[in-house]
């Protein structure tokens, strides 16, 4: 009965936590490439995958005033748009070599996201088995938050995560949350589609120490 409960409720994006949402240029979501999503981790700051705040050829910081964060698109309480102000990138680092990917970055807004509680970041659950969830908006349809779960950690090479959950376009940004007693926690930022391996369906990031001081405030 716990497996059919659980099937049951992986269909339910509307049960993801609000402070997941959409990122883009315009005034309201819209199909198309240029998309992501990303989390309201304070008041007034997102994390998002740094590729959607610049661009990783070129390494030019796009026009974050056209940048529009949306909290809970889609869903039963959506928050008014929120304009970007500024991107706030990690120290340069190489993973395994530059093997695995680290493309993680923090936006800070114009003005702080009203009735909406952020996400802290939490430890990843130690229990290889526990299960992920996997949240974010697609490019080809973000009139919804699409939730995949449950998914399992396939790989844990941290600050990187990988989820056998497939993430697909415009999920960079979204949400890799487990469910604890007190709601929803995060524990990591989805920064790519893991295309080269059967297994591996999404590649996600947990913040480094400068970046999380700056969530904290420091």
């Amino acid at each position: 009965m716990v497996i059919g409960a659980l099937a049951l409720t992986a269909a339910r994006a509307d049960d993801l936590p609000r402070a997941l949402g959409w990122l883009g240029a315009g005034v309201a979501p819209a199909p198309g490439p240029g998309t992501c999503s990303a989390v309201l981790v304070a008041p007034d700051l997102v994390a998002t995958a740094a590729h959607c705040l610049a661009d990783p050829k070129a390494g030019v910081v796009r026009d974050l005033a056209s940048l529009r964060f949306i909290a809970g698109w889609g869903g039963p309480g959506v928050a008014q748009p929120v304009a970007g102000k500024a991107a706030i990138f990690p120290a340069a680092r190489e993973l395994a070599n530059g093997s695995l990917p680290y493309d993680m970055a923090l936006l800070r807004l114009a003005g702080p996201v009203e009735g909406v509680v952020p996400l802290s970041f939490d430890p990843m659950p130690e229990a290889p088995d526990t299960p992920v969830t996997l949240g974010g908006y697609a490019q080809a349809d973000p009139a919804h938050p699409i939730r995949r779960d449950p998914c399992r950690k396939v790989l844990v090479a941290l600050p990187v995560l990988g989820l056998d959950c497939r993430a697909e376009g415009g999920f960079s940004g979204g949400a890799m949350l487990t469910m604890g007693p007190d709601g929803w926690r995060l524990i990591a930022v989805t920064v790519a589609e893991a295309r080269n391996d059967p297994g591996l369906g999404a590649l996600g990031a947990t913040p480094p120490d400068d970046l999380a001081a700056v969530i904290a405030g420091k």
